[in-house]
């Protein structure tokens, strides 16, 4: 599937690999494998979900007294998968190594016109969970929204009961429970990748009010 617009380029890819015994392509990865081309800086990038919240979770740090397991720890993944998540955005153009930063404008960019196509969400039945993207507090003052039932991150000690979104990765809400600005974030995020055009544009000031890199 190919999405066109005026600087961006989108594939989604699911990966196989071809079993000898059998002869046939098994799949061996059900999460899509992003492939995501900004025209304007030169970007291609090949991303996996994990890669976006750990750009968002560098970006709200705001300096560079970090180290790899810092941020593994905050965000629940292995040091492993954080090392690798750098390297892919590295690879991207959306990580500046030698500055241990984000690369800001390309970052913004993939965040607004992005991420909603690299990784669309996936919904599921009504469940208990923290409230996300329009049920959100960040949100939801802002936004009444059609649905009935709000969009939540299945989660035992969440107390909306809603659709539920799944999240980036499967430890994400976790995490956030223990980082109210990583919260805001990545609800705005939601926010962007389930809303129309009035609630995306509301989410995407929401978001960029957090990550927006200096004037």
């Amino acid at each position: 599937m190919i999405f066109k617009f005026s600087k961006e380029k989108l594939f989604i890819k699911i990966i196989y690999m071809f079993d000898l015994f059998s002869g046939e392509f098994l799949i061996i990865s059900n999460k899509p494998l992003a492939i995501f081309q900004i025209l304007e800086y030169r970007i291609n990038m090949n991303l996996l979900p994990q890669d976006v919240v750990v750009l968002i979770k560098l970006k709200l740090l705001n300096n560079d007294a970090w180290t790899y397991n810092s941020i593994a720890y905050e965000l629940m993944l292995s040091s492993s998968m954080v090392h690798s998540a750098i390297k892919r955005c590295t690879n991207a153009g959306l990580f500046v190594l030698q500055k241990r930063r984000p690369n800001n404008r390309a970052l913004e960019e993939y965040l607004i016109h992005g991420v909603k196509y690299s990784f669309s969400p996936t919904l599921g039945t009504i469940t208990r969970g923290i409230p996300t993207a329009f049920a959100s507090p960040l949100l939801k003052e802002e936004l009444s929204h059609n649905d009935s039932q709000p969009y939540v991150w299945m989660h035992p000690e969440g107390s909306q009961l809603g659709i539920s979104v799944e999240p980036m990765y499967k430890s994400l809400p976790a995490a956030t429970l223990k980082d109210p600005l990583l919260y805001k974030a990545l609800s705005a995020l939601d926010g962007i990748r389930i809303g129309e055009a009035r609630e995306k544009k509301i989410a995407i000031e929401k978001l960029l009010s957090f990550i927006k890199s200096p004037s």
